[in-house]
C-alpha cells in the first residue's frame, strides 16, 4: 500500500533529518499511496458510511471514527517508526469527509487529539486537488501549511504547544469532496502494558 520510497533506508535517514530541522517537525510525502489503492479505500469508506459532525465552535463535515484497515495501520506504524527512529503504533484514527463550507478548528483539534506528544498522520484520498482546504498546524507565530494534494502523506510530530485547523472549501471547489484519513500513533512504550 505504501510507496516503497518511503520504506527504504537511506531515504528514511534523509526524512529524519528534514523532519528533525523543521520548526515544527514535520514531513510532507507525495504519491505515499497509489491512486488503486486510494480508490479501493474511497470505496471502503463509502460503504463503512460516515456521519454529520457539526458544533460551530469546533466544526462541521463528515466523519467515520471506527472503520480500520489492519494493513494499513500496520504500514502507517512501520513508516512512522522509519522515519522517526523510533517504534511508534497507531492509538487512533478519523476518516474525514469535507464539501463546500466545511472545516475544523483548533477547538475541534484540542478536543479529539491525544493529550501528549504524538505523531499524527493524514493521507489525502481525495480525487482532485481543490488548492484549497489546506490543514494549518501552528506553534506560536510559526505554521506549517499542508495543502490538499491527493495521495500526499503529512507526518506531524506533536506536542500540546502544536495547534491544528483545517480551512473550508469555498465556493470554487462546491464540487469536490475532500476525503482523509487522519491516524495518531503514539510511542510503542506509552502503550505497553505495565510490567
Amino acid at each position: 500500500m505504501i510507496a516503497e520510497y518511503l520504506l527504504d533506508p537511506g531515504v528514511a535517514v534523509e526524512l529524519r533529518a528534514a523532519l528533525g530541522a523543521a520548526p515544527i517537525p514535520s514531513l510532507m510525502l507525495p504519491a505515499a499511496i497509489d491512486p488503486p489503492t486510494l480508490a479501493a479505500l474511497r470505496a471502503g469508506l463509502a460503504a463503512a458510511g460516515t456521519v454529520p459532525y457539526d458544533l460551530a465552535d469546533r466544526g462541521r463535515y463528515r466523519l467515520n471514527a471506527s472503520l480500520r484497515v489492519d494493513g494499513l495501520w500496520t504500514e502507517l506504524a512501520a513508516t512512522t517508526t522509519l522515519l522517526t527512529g523510533a517504534p511508534h503504533l497507531v492509538a487512533g484514527a478519523r476518516w474525514l469527509e469535507l464539501g463546500h463550507g466545511d472545516y475544523g478548528l483548533s477547538r475541534d483539534d484540542a478536543g479529539t487529539r491525544p493529550s501528549g506528544p504524538h505523531v499524527e498522520l493524514t493521507l489525502a484520498l481525495s480525487e482532485a486537488c481543490s488548492g484549497e482546504a489546506e490543514i494549518v498546524y501552528s506553534a506560536g507565530a510559526t505554521a506549517v501549511i499542508v495543502p490538499q494534494l491527493p495521495a500526499m502523506l503529512s507526518l506531524i510530530a506533536r506536542d500540546p504547544s502544536v495547534f491544528r485547523y483545517e480551512r473550508p472549501l469555498t465556493f470554487r471547489s462546491a464540487h469536490l469532496r475532500v476525503v482523509r484519513l487522519r491516524v495518531w500513533l503514539l510511542p510503542a512504550t506509552s502503550l505497553a502494558p505495565p510490567a
